[in-house]
């Protein structure tokens, strides 16, 4: 075999050598061992530099990232003399006099060569290799060089993605941990929440004077207040635990808008404002759905429209999408207000949680930004989407789409005629505690009497 097929050979075969690999380690592995057999060496040792200088070159010599046999300790202890000469290399920026530069320390020859700027190969061999394979190893090298820093970038980006998902972890943890939290501390407000709005609720029912039934009457509008507050609160975590649980069946719709819309036409008189509300007569009254959470949504928008509305008026509309497959109803919610309206730039951030168009409003209407928030979401849990079209004072309409399933009729339960038991509490009856006494309150049950099955 004349010496140009015997060159062409060792490249190729050295070429295959290279992998495909990601892990570094595992590459070198596969290159170094085979390579030193074909080229006949009895060492081998690649450092990977980047051409960075050690900030300890001054006292110790880089190890190599492999070698061929491995060693025993560091370089310094296993190889002394070439420690001191790959020292001075790292110290003048991996630079060597030339590719396949030979040097011999004691009695024993070490190429030198650089894969391409970012590594060093050195090989241990007597005799030394022929000018002309050190010439035609070039090419191989350089394919080595690439392997190398794809080695190198993979490596970093499996780092980046092990940070990313320890990061995305404690995130979790942390939200998870936000979430129970928020809940604990919503249902442990609003507990006794429950309890100043009852109590308030039996204090104006008796006989007070006209400055306490109004003292009274604030008492009780605070607590109402603070209680929708800790209930966004509450749904909000769970919304972001994920906990949120969407629950449909059969409805009557135009029932459902009914309850929703009553108890806000007093507020919408006490400002007097014109309230009003319809359903198209096309749209089907019995539909599947969650209607709870149908009706939380639509509270909250009437709720929005009538609080930002100086005056006018606020009008709810119900109607019915063309298009839709057989068996369902899609329908669009409208709640339309002439009230202070959004200005253009406001509009996105207005759902987000805690956001309010002007930082103002939060002073001058209250609320704590996450109504919409939570309604944009249960509606995106029923498959629709949370719009609003608005202008500065000029009003705003927030719309969206539900498709909701068609049924007959919506079955009523059965009427039960055994007697439930009814609680009641007795305050008059006292416990010795300690020195002195307090009222407490006793729960008893009684059955009424069976009422008779209608007809």
């Amino acid at each position: 075999m004349n010496m140009t097929l015997e060159l062409v050979s060792v490249q190729y075969a050295l070429a295959l050598l290279v992998g495909q690999d990601l892990d570094l380690r595992t590459m070198l592995r596969k290159f170094l061992p085979p390579a030193l057999k074909l080229l006949n060496c009895r060492r081998g040792y690649i450092w990977l530099h980047n051409g960075n200088i050690p900030a300890d070159i001054t006292n110790i010599a880089p190890n190599p990232c492999y070698g061929y046999p491995a060693l025993h300790g560091t370089l310094e202890q296993d190889q002394p003399l070439l420690a001191a000469e790959i020292q001075s290399i790292a110290a003048q920026g991996w630079h060597v006099n030339k590719p396949g530069d030979i040097r011999t320390l004691a009695g024993v020859h070490y190429h030198f060569m650089p894969v391409g700027i970012n590594a060093l190969l050195v090989l241990v061999r007597d005799p030394p290799l022929p000018e002309a394979y050190l010439l035609a190893l070039g090419l191989v090298l350089k394919r080595l060089e690439t392997a190398c820093l794809a080695c190198q970038q993979h490596a970093h980006l499996e780092e980046a993605r092990a940070e990313a998902l320890r990061a995305k972890v404690a995130a979790e943890q942390a939200s998870k941990a936000k979430s129970e939290f928020l809940a604990m501390i919503s249902h442990e407000i609003r507990t006794p929440m429950h309890g100043i709005i009852g109590l308030t609720d039996l204090m104006l029912y008796s006989d007070i004077s006209v400055s306490q039934r109004e003292y009274l009457e604030m008492i009780q509008s605070s607590s109402n207040a603070m209680l929708n507050i800790i209930n966004e609160i509450l749904d909000f975590s769970r919304i972001e635990a994920g906990t949120l649980t969407h629950n449909p069946a059969p409805f009557e719709l135009r029932t459902v808008l009914q309850e929703a819309c009553v108890p806000l036409q007093v507020r919408a008189q006490q400002k007097q404002l014109a309230f009003r509300w319809s359903v198209a007569a096309e749209v089907p009254d019995c539909l599947v759905g969650d209607a709870g959470r149908l009706r939380q949504v639509m509270i909250n928008l009437i709720g929005n429209a009538i609080k930002f509305t100086e005056q006018g008026e606020v009008v709810v509309n119900i109607s019915l999408y063309s298009g839709a497959p057989p068996g369902q109803a899609h329908l669009l919610f409208a709640v339309r207000d002439t009230g202070i309206g959004i200005p253009m730039d406001k509009q996105i951030s207005i759902f987000q949680p805690f956001q309010q168009a002007d930082g103002s409003i939060s002073r001058r209407y209250g609320g704590t930004g996450l109504g919409l928030t939570i309604s944009s979401q249960l509606i995106g849990m029923m498959g629709g989407e949370l719009r609003v079209e608005s202008d500065a004072g000029q009003g705003s309409i927030f719309h969206f789409n539900l498709p909701l399933p068609i049924v007959d009729q919506v079955v009523v339960p059965a009427f039960d005629p055994r007697p439930r038991p009814k609680v009641i509490y007795l305050k008059d009856i006292t416990q010795k505690q300690g020195e002195s006494e307090c009222p407490i309150l006793v729960k008893q049950h009684f059955f009424p009497a069976s009422p008779q099955q209608p007809p």
